[in-house]
């Protein structure tokens, strides 16, 4: 049987999206969820966002401001900053703060701070909000850039689950 979790993501804007991934550990440092290639996003109303085009590994941490994705096209790493990560009966939730991290091929990055300067322009967050969360995103950015092992960790667990998936008839 298969354990599945839901992931809900709530944006700025209102929107409300939920994908289920398969429950790989839940352990220190954080919850670790498997989403193959094809996986379902649907807004809160049951209509179809998007599909997943590629697999990927997500790891959720209650309380942190971000949780994060290693993904297998291209090999890269995406972060959300969110407001602190919760936990659900059946998964997790979480607000995106609009600013994000990518890794790839040793490289990183911060995008969209223009989107977090429009949200609190627009007065969808507060500037101590939007303080914190630029924090949040310099750190994990110097993390990408200097801890190899959180890095090379979640492609291991992605490769892991990859291997895994191709042999299973789910």
């Amino acid at each position: 049987m298969t354990d599945l979790r839901s992931v809900t993501k709530i944006k700025l804007d209102g929107a409300v999206r939920t994908h289920w991934s398969r429950l790989i550990t839940a352990a220190p440092p954080g919850t670790w969820l498997f989403a193959p290639e094809g996986t379902a996003v649907h807004y809160d109303s049951g209509e179809l966002y998007t599909k997943h085009n590629t697999a990927g590994v997500q790891l959720l941490v209650p309380g942190e401001w971000w949780t994060a994705w290693w993904w297998q096209d291209r090999r890269w790493i995406g972060i959300d900053v969110t407001l602190p990560v919760t936990e659900t009966d059946n998964g997790f939730r979480y607000t995106d703060l609009e600013l994000d991290l990518w890794w790839r091929d040793g490289d990183c990055g911060i995008v969209d701070q223009d989107e977090l300067r429009e949200a609190v322009d627009q007065g969808r967050i507060d500037s101590d909000t939007a303080t914190v969360a630029e924090r949040v995103a310099a750190e994990l950015r110097q993390r990408l850039r200097r801890d190899r092992e959180f890095v090379e960790h979640g492609f291991t667990v992605l490769d892991r689950n990859l291997t895994r998936s191709a042999g299973s008839p789910d």
